[in-house]
């Protein structure tokens, strides 16, 4: 089982780093919060060229915590409820095992601190 946890972890982790990029490159400014748009207005002011602002959003989205904790939290929870519905564990004990082996395994301080607002939110309820 902890094979199949890290390999989620891991799978997880690229994800959010597609999302990341995904989410910048085709980022439009009447689809974002209102962090992302003062980000982009702010590159925009300075003359920055539309190809850097994009490219630049995408690493903004992946240094993001909240965008973060949005985009793993659905995937980890996802991911618990598929192993919950063949263990006796629960989907919030696999959520927080799967959130602290992505903790684990990163090396971006953003995703730690994203999996640590996601385990403490699960541990409340």
């Amino acid at each position: 089982m902890e094979n199949e946890i890290e390999t989620l972890a891991r799978e997880i982790l690229n994800g959010l780093e597609d999302a990341a990029g995904d989410m910048g490159f085709s980022f439009h400014p009447m689809f974002c919060n209102k962090r992302a748009l003062a980000r982009w207005n702010e590159m925009k002011d300075e003359g920055i060229s539309i190809e850097y602002r994009k490219d630049a959003m995408a690493d903004w989205f992946y240094d993001d915590v909240d965008s973060m904790a949005d985009l793993a939290g659905d995937r980890i929870f996802d991911a618990a409820c598929d192993l919950a519905s063949k263990s006796e564990k629960t989907r919030d004990e696999y959520f927080i095992l799967i959130a602290n082996k992505a903790k684990e395994i990163t090396y971006a301080s953003s995703i730690k601190k994203a999996m640590d607002k996601l385990i403490e939110r699960r541990m409340q309820k």
